[in-house]
């Protein structure tokens, strides 16, 4: 790994980890200087703003997500990758308070909102993508394949949205989970 990927990484590592002890709006470019010991012409070199700094965040842990999850070649495969993604999400909705879901909001809303809107579409347009992708080789028909991904999207932001209200609890994510794994089976099943 280079240098500048090295440091790259520390700079997120340490502003997420300020913006859950601090909140989004509370962290500053002097805070990730002086909690990363990079210099501050070190910091500027690759990014701007914390703003700047969140959004890569962002982009490399949703890029691992979808990475680990690869290219399903066979219903099993794809069950097993959609356990997998549905592990890692319940995983944040259980550590709410330690989430990339809870930095993500407090990103998110700290736009006006015309642009705050903007940014979530697009955000829900690449989770749409990425289920796209992972699903399309097995449900062929488009309207069920859509109805689907707009419920998996529709689901896991209602559980989010619950996760932080603090009140969520293990036995109502697994049973929303199963609910989407068996509607994933159901339509994989409808195409064989």
């Amino acid at each position: 790994m280079g240098k500048t990927k090295e440091t790259k990484q520390e700079i997120m590592k340490v502003t997420k980890q300020l913006i859950l002890e601090k909140g989004y709006a509370q962290v500053t470019m002097n805070d990730v200087t002086q909690a990363s010991g990079i210099s501050a012409g070190g910091l500027y070199y690759h990014y701007r703003t914390v703003g700047d700094i969140v959004k890569e965040i962002l982009t490399a842990e949703t890029n691992d997500i979808w990475e680990s999850i690869g290219s399903p070649r066979d219903p099993q495969e794809l069950f097993d990758a959609v356990r997998i993604y549905l592990e890692s999400e319940k995983h944040e909705l259980l550590n709410y308070r330690n989430s990339l879901n809870w930095v993500l909001y407090e990103y998110y809303f700290s736009f006006p909102r015309e642009q705050r809107e903007t940014l979530l579409k697009q955000q829900h347009e690449k989770t749409a993508d990425m289920l796209r992708n992972i699903l399309s080789p097995f449900i062929c028909d488009n309207d069920r394949l859509n109805i689907l991904i707009n419920s998996i999207c529709i689901e896991l932001f209602g559980l989010t949205m619950l996760s932080m209200t603090g009140v969520i609890e293990e036995k109502i994510i697994d049973s929303r989970f199963e609910n989407l794994l068996s509607e994933i089976k159901k339509n994989t099943e409808q195409e064989n």
